[in-house]
C-alpha cells in the first residue's frame, strides 16, 4: 500500500497478459533493465483463457525493486473488462503505470511517468499520462508531428493503450464518468474509425470521455515505449506500423502548462482553433474548425469557417501544403491552393468514390512521403486496391444504416 502523498512520485508499475507469451518476456525483460527506483512493486495480470505459456512467463518473472504480484485470472474477462480491473488497482497504489504485453520501454521510461504524474496531478483538463508518442494519425494514417513549442510534450485528446499513467484522481474522474452514464455513450463526436472498435476496446471509451469532458492526454515528444504489434487477439497479423523512435536516455523533462502549450490537438490530431489563431494572427477573429488531414464530416465540423484540404466550391483564402508540419504553410503563409479556407457551407460533400480517393490519397502521398514528381506504377496499384476495399466496405456499411 502506497503512504498518503507517494500516489504521485511512486507509481507501481502493471503489466497485462494474455495470449503471448514470446511478447511479455520481450516485455518483462526490458522493465528488468529499466532505471527503475527501489520499493516500486509490479503486478503481473494474466487474463484466463490464454495460452498457458503467458502463465509460465508470468510466475517466472525477476523484478530485483520491489514487491512482485502475478496474478492468474480464472476466467476470461476480455480487453476492456480486464483494463478496468486493472485501472482500479489505482487505489491501492495511488497512482500506476500501465503496460500491455506487447510493448518495450525505454530504460528512461519511469522518470518521464512519474515526472509527468507529479507535474500534472492537480490539473483537471489532464486525464492521463501517455509514455507513447504517435507518429501517425489514426483517423487519417498519414504521420503525424506535432508543432514544436519549447516543451518536452504535447497534448492530444485521444488515450494510448502502448503505456499510460494515471493517478487516483485521474482515473476515478473516468470510471465515474463511465459508471454514470446510463443512456448509452455518445461515439459521434469521435472519428469514425475510433467510434467503430468494438465495444472491447477501452480506449474507445476513454477517447469519448476526454471528448465529453474536454480533457486531453500529456504525450511525449520522443516515445518512451514502443509497440511491436505482434498477433493476438486483436492483431491478426503482426506489422510494424506502430513502431516508433524510442528515448534512450534524459532524466529531466520541460513540461508545459496546458494552457501555456501550442501544441494541443482534438481527437482527429488536429490542431486546436485557439491555439492555430494565437499562432497565426492574420486569420482575424473567424470561427473555424481545423481540418487539415480532410477527415471530418460534416457532423464534426460545427464553426462556420473552416481550414481544410477536401475540395470546396469556393474559398476565401489558399495555401500550399509543403511546409511540415502542415499547420506551419498556414502560418508562414504559404501560397497555394492545397489548404482551403472557406465557409463550412462550401466544402463538398462528396459520396466516396474510387478514383476521387486514389486522387486525393496520391496527392497526400505527394505531401507527406514522396519527393519524386510522380508515384511508381506499383504504388499507385497498391493505393488503388486499398482505397477500393475501404469504398466497399464504406458502402456495405452504409447499406446497413
Amino acid at each position: 500500500m502506497t503512504r498518503a502523498g507517494d500516489e504521485r512520485e511512486s507509481p507501481a508499475i502493471v503489466v497485462l497478459g494474455h495470449s503471448r507469451p514470446s511478447a511479455l518476456a520481450r516485455l518483462l525483460g526490458s522493465l528488468e533493465r529499466a532505471a527503475v527506483p527501489d520499493g516500486t512493486a509490479l503486478v503481473v495480470s494474466i487474463d484466463g483463457g490464454g495460452d498457458p505459456q503467458v502463465a509460465q512467463v508470468a510466475r517466472a518473472a525477476r523484478w530485483p525493486f520491489g514487491p512482485l504480484e502475478v496474478a492468474i485470472r480464472e476466467q476470461n474477462l476480455g480487453l476492456r473488462a480486464h483494463v478496468l480491473a486493472c485501472g482500479d488497482l489505482v487505489e491501492r497504489f495511488g497512482s500506476i503505470v500501465m503496460l500491455e504485453d506487447d510493448l518495450l520501454v525505454s530504460r528512461r521510461f519511469y522518470a518521464f511517468a512519474a515526472q509527468a504524474l507529479a507535474r500534472y496531478a492537480d490539473d483537471p483538463a489532464i486525464a492521463g499520462v501517455s509514455l507513447y508518442a504517435h507518429r501517425i494519425s489514426i483517423e487519417a494514417r498519414l504521420p503525424f508531428w506535432p508543432i514544436e513549442d519549447g516543451g518536452d510534450t504535447y497534448f492530444l485528446q485521444l488515450p494510448s493503450s502502448w503505456g499510460q499513467a494515471w493517478t487516483r484522481d485521474q482515473w476515478r474522474r473516468f470510471r465515474r464518468w463511465l459508471d454514470g452514464d446510463r443512456g448509452g455513450f455518445d461515439f459521434t463526436r469521435l472519428p469514425p474509425h475510433i467510434a467503430a472498435w468494438p465495444d472491447s476496446s477501452w480506449l474507445k471509451y476513454f477517447a469519448a470521455f476526454a471528448v465529453a469532458t474536454d480533457s486531453f492526454v500529456v504525450y511525449p515528444r520522443v516515445s518512451l515505449t514502443t509497440n511491436f504489434n505482434d498477433c493476438g487477439t486483436h492483431v491478426r497479423f503482426a506489422n510494424q506500423r506502430f513502431q516508433v523512435p524510442l528515448r534512450l536516455d534524459g532524466e529531466e523533462y520541460r513540461f508545459r502548462a496546458l494552457e501555456e502549450s501550442a501544441a494541443v490537438y482534438d481527437v482527429f490530431f488536429e490542431l486546436l482553433p485557439a491555439r492555430l489563431h494565437a499562432l497565426c494572427p492574420s486569420l482575424g477573429d473567424y470561427s473555424l474548425d481545423v481540418d487539415l488531414y480532410g477527415t471530418k464530416c460534416a457532423a464534426h465540423v460545427s464553426a462556420p469557417w473552416v481550414l481544410t484540404t477536401r475540395r470546396c466550391a469556393r474559398i476565401e483564402r489558399g495555401f500550399g501544403r509543403m511546409l511540415k508540419p502542415h499547420e506551419l504553410n498556414v502560418i508562414h503563409g504559404v501560397p497555394g491552393d492545397a489548404i482551403r479556407f472557406a465557409r463550412a457551407c462550401e466544402i463538398i460533400r462528396e459520396a466516396p468514390t474510387f478514383l476521387r480517393d486514389v486522387a486525393q490519397r496520391r496527392s497526400d502521398n505527394a505531401y507527406f512521403f514522396r519527393t519524386a514528381p510522380a508515384p511508381d506504377a506499383a504504388t499507385i496499384a497498391a493505393d488503388a486496391l486499398d482505397l477500393f476495399r475501404s469504398t466497399i466496405r464504406a458502402l456495405t456499411a452504409s447499406r446497413r444504416r
